[in-house]
């Protein structure tokens, strides 16, 4: 009886609560002002199993419309996302190839097995707030960087809804970008790859490159990068006492055998004493450039960890992305954007759920759960005309 029950609410918080907040409460009309209220930008929408491509929004209702329908299944599964921009309308046969579209990247929390094995355990979809800042600081270390590669200046950060983050640059002058200015950019701002290089959980990927670690060096926030391993692997899951083979695997055998002493016995003692004896082998050693090079190896340590690890895929002309204030159909969690200057406030536990939203609309709670998420989003929509200096790219 109990499980008949669970099922029943759960089809009605399908039915009922989702399809209001399409209709009552989705800001249809932000977004279309976002991407654009022309018939050359794509949307697409899955229905369960079905999916609808090539469908033209360009006032509110017309997005509203798709969202709320029905089609064979449940309208919790709707998922919308937003395309490219074609120089023809997107309903036409002859729209011809994408020409223009956002400047987007996935982090997802997959791509961090080899260190979430090491810290709190979550895999595959499971993910606690620890696991999110890896997402958070690597999404952080993407924005520091196209400002000061690119010149880019807006930015959208948008939770996933369950286990990543999706970066949109909404500079308009970064829309035209090309196929192969894009492949140039991913490679110049992240790692990539890292679900095959991950997939042996609780063996760290080592940054490989010079890249990698001026990254690190480069983006001014090496304080805060190494408090957070600091807080993270060394006072509250006592990594270096677990796993220390692995996090010293990238220093020379001088250094390990220091940081191997029984004397260090616990995780303060062994980070002290690694960063005791790369400070005195750098400082004391006679070639400049084996001293450089163990200084840069604790930012090698750093860039392996919080490096954004990112997909490819998204920052492809062509390519979809689900749309913010999207509902995630397994957790219930609205896809919320976030302010990029209050990028690692954020907590995916406390995201406002379409349960929120229903006792809202039905005045059970008097404040709108979206409230924030909806003004970041129109501040992001307003400033989105921002130019970016190109000439000042370096890949």
């Amino acid at each position: 009886m109990a499980a008949a029950s669970a099922s029943k609410t759960q089809e009605a918080w399908q039915e009922e609560d989702v399809l209001a907040y399409w209709r009552m409460l989705y800001p249809a009309e932000e977004i279309v002002a976002l991407f654009g209220s022309t018939p050359n930008r794509e949307f697409s929408f899955t229905y369960g199993d079905a999916y609808l491509r090539f469908q033209r929004c360009v006032t509110g209702d017309d997005l509203r419309k798709l969202l709320a329908k029905k089609c064979d299944s449940k309208i919790g599964a709707t998922t919308a996302h937003a395309g490219a921009i074609y120089p023809r309308a997107v309903d036409r046969q002859d729209r011809g190839e994408p020409i223009a579209c956002e400047l987007r990247y996935d982090i997802d929390l997959n791509s961090y097995d080899d260190l979430r094995a090491m810290l709190c355990g979550c895999k595959d979809d499971k993910a606690c707030d620890d696991c999110f800042l890896f997402a958070q600081i690597g999404a952080r270390l993407l924005v520091l960087c196209l400002k000061d590669r690119l010149g880019c200046k807006n930015f959208l950060p948008v939770y996933s809804g369950r286990r990543g983050m999706h970066l949109l640059v909404l500079d308009a002058g970064m829309r035209g970008v090309s196929k192969e200015a894009r492949e140039a950019i991913s490679k110049n701002v992240g790692a990539q790859e890292h679900p095959k290089m991950c997939q042996k959980r609780g063996v760290l990927w080592w940054a490989q490159t010079d890249a990698d670690h001026l990254m690190v060096d480069q983006s001014g926030i090496r304080a805060e990068l190494v408090k957070l391993f600091e807080k993270l692997f060394v006072a509250k899951y006592r990594v270096l006492e677990k796993h220390l083979d692995e996090v010293i695997r990238g220093f020379p055998d001088t250094v390990k055998r220091e940081v191997q002493s029984k004397e260090h016995k616990t995780s303060e003692a062994r980070w002290r004493a690694l960063r005791t004896a790369v400070l005195r082998e750098s400082l004391g050693s006679s070639n400049c450039k084996a001293g450089y090079v163990l200084q840069r190896s604790m930012d090698r340590l750093l860039a392996s960890c919080f490096l954004p690890r990112l997909d490819a895929g998204p920052s492809a002309l062509g390519h979809l992305l689900k749309l913010p204030f999207s509902v995630h159909a397994k957790t219930g969690r609205v896809a919320v954007p976030i302010e990029e200057s209050r990028l690692m406030e954020f907590v995916p536990s406390k995201c406002p759920t379409v349960v929120h939203v229903s006792a809202y609309l039905n005045k059970i709670t008097k404040t709108n759960p979206l409230q924030e998420p909806l003004a970041v989003l129109r501040r992001a929509a307003k400033q989105s005309e921002t130019k970016t200096l190109l000439g000042k790219a370096d890949f």
